[in-house]
């Protein structure tokens, strides 16, 4: 027996090529996710020499490495429990020095830690990281 129009099993082929767009669709969308290592870093630095405690998050993806950190954004900061102004502004010292093209990165280990994170582009207020 064939479907016909009437037969509420019919579907016609574009409505059928959409409902295979529908359900692949978020299947798609969870495999992307998946492959996307964008990741949220949360840390905490204690000065020994000045008392202070910076504590905040980075944004960024870790490295196949999985203890390298390509940082792209800072998220909320505090100094000594102080939110801190918002700093969007995030680069490597290299760059701004004239040294190099380089990404700003930390490491987990601490290892090497090659970051600024700043108000603005002309860097007269944040902080800086570089080991």
């Amino acid at each position: 027996m064939f479907a016909t129009r009437r037969d509420p099993m019919f579907l016609t082929n574009a409505l059928k090529n959409f409902c295979i767009r529908v359900a692949i669709l978020p299947l798609l969308l969870s495999l992307a996710a998946g492959t996307s290592r964008a990741d949220i870093l949360t840390f905490t630095y204690h000065s020994p020499d000045l008392g202070s405690v910076l504590s905040g998050t980075m944004n960024g993806t870790f490295e196949p490495d999985d203890n390298t950190f390509v940082v792209t954004s800072m998220g909320p900061v505090d100094l000594d429990g102080v939110p801190g102004p918002a700093l969007p502004f995030v680069d490597s010292p290299d760059n701004f020095l004239s040294i190099g093209p380089a990404l700003p990165t930390v490491t987990l280990n601490a290892s090497f830690m090659d970051l600024f994170a700043c108000t603005d582009d002309t860097c007269s207020d944040g902080f800086l990281f570089g080991v």
